[in-house]
């Protein structure tokens, strides 16, 4: 009787352990599932028909050639001189208009404005986002444009998240005589990890993270490590003004000084106390314009009409 009473406790602790395995694989499978068809929407592209705000800035339409594939929609605003142009590049998901303010300031100082909306993004054609890899590409049909329209000025690269990262990722480094980088992230691993860990707490994070890394490679030829804006800001060689939120969840403060501290001389760091991943210039638009110009001034010379005021 003792005997098959330990028998009978021996197998119903096997199927309490088979029972175990079997719901930690279903959910993995789960897991992963569901972190493929999350990785599906990740990519998907983000169309939209933009148009601008208003008729404030005097813009024409335009479709750069990029090596990224298309053909990219752009507004341009000559400036009141021709010694100051800046080229401004948006976040993920998002498109031209998203970067409208900043021309605003750009132009009533003097400079030529060109925005741009990414492959895959806005009105340009594109399968995928790519997280900076195609992006940066056009970020280099852009400036260049840029500097074919506006031979004689002083050209500054401003981005924003995606926008930064794309500038960071430009192989070979953009020719830019100063940068304005918001926000960017220092590698797709931990710009995934934070995100996950946002939406679905830091154990969600440890097992999904890799299984959303993992297709990158797949499904858009790229692997992970060609997606490390932090390895490209070493090759940078201009003024860079950095940009950052103290309480920013999706690029934490210490990988922000992370990036800050690979980035050559000259540069600065403004890390706006209480600001998450927003928009810096709405949330205080006079300190967004005084560090701004400030910078500019500062590594260009004066601005043509006298730093935005």
């Amino acid at each position: 009787m003792a005997r098959r009473t330990i028998r009978s406790a021996k197998s119903r602790r096997g199927c309490v352990v088979r029972i175990a395995a079997t719901g930690a694989l279903l959910t993995i499978m789960v897991g992963a599932v569901g972190a493929y068809l999350a990785g599906g929407l990740l990519v998907a592209p983000c169309p939209a028909e933009v148009s601008p705000p208003n008729d404030v800035l005097p813009i024409e339409d335009l479709r750069i050639p990029s090596a990224s594939g298309g053909s990219l929609a752009a507004w341009f605003a000559q400036g009141s001189r021709d010694g100051r142009a800046v080229l401004l590049l948006h976040p993920l998901h998002a498109n031209r208009r998203a970067m409208w303010g900043r021309a605003l300031y750009y132009h009533r100082a003097g400079y030529g404005v060109l925005l741009v909306d990414f492959q895959a993004h806005g009105e340009s054609p594109g399968e995928h986002l790519t997280f900076g890899y195609l992006e940066s590409r056009d970020v280099q049909a852009a400036l260049a444009y840029l500097r074919e329209r506006l031979p004689a000025a002083k050209a500054v690269v401003h981005g924003w998240s995606l926008g930064a990262a794309a500038a960071m990722l430009a192989d070979p480094p953009l020719d830019a005589d100063a940068f304005v980088l918001e926000s960017p992230y220092a590698t797709i691993e931990e710009a995934t990890r934070n995100r996950v860990r946002m939406y679905a707490g830091s154990w969600a994070a440890a097992v999904l993270t890799p299984m959303l890394v993992m297709q990158f490679k797949p499904r858009l030829g790229i692997p992970p490590e060609q997606l490390r804006p932090i390895v490209g800001l070493r090759r940078m060689d201009a003024p860079t003004l950095f940009m950052a939120g103290s309480a920013d969840r999706r690029t934490p403060l210490d990988e922000s000084r992370r990036i800050f501290d690979a980035a050559r001389e000259p540069k600065a760091l403004w890390v706006v106390e209480g600001a998450g991943h927003v928009n810096f210039q709405r949330l205080d638009p006079e300190a967004y314009r005084n560090r701004l110009f400030s910078f500019l001034d500062e590594h260009l010379g004066r601005s043509p009409e006298g730093g935005g005021d």
